[in-house]
């Protein structure tokens, strides 16, 4: 078993600021990501821990199981239009390379 956990806290206005003032923050406050009606990106603060443990043993111990990880893979966009837009040849390539069942 494991504990795997992230966190994300922005402590300072000025990143707000420096992206509002550069036109990447949205203006309707909702991220569309690959959608032709994308219109910025969405910062937020969060944190989160899961418990991961091997599935046959949450079986064997009655765990209420909410999602099964099939599979992981890890690309770098590369030249991307803007910082805020993936570059989807890269995305969809990684993901034709990983080893998902």
């Amino acid at each position: 078993m494991a504990l795997v956990g992230g966190i994300s806290v922005l402590f300072t206005s000025t990143t707000y600021i420096q992206m509002s003032q550069l036109g990447m923050l949205s203006p309707t406050g909702q991220c569309r990501t690959f959608s032709s009606d994308a219109d910025g990106y969405v910062r937020g603060e969060g944190a989160g821990v899961v418990l991961l443990k091997p599935l046959k043993k949450a079986i064997e111990d009655g765990d209420r199981i909410y999602g099964v990880i099939k599979g992981s893979a890890i690309n770098h966009g590369g030249r991307t239009r803007t910082l805020t837009s993936p570059n989807v040849y890269a995305q969809s390539q990684v993901l034709n390379q990983s080893d998902w069942p």
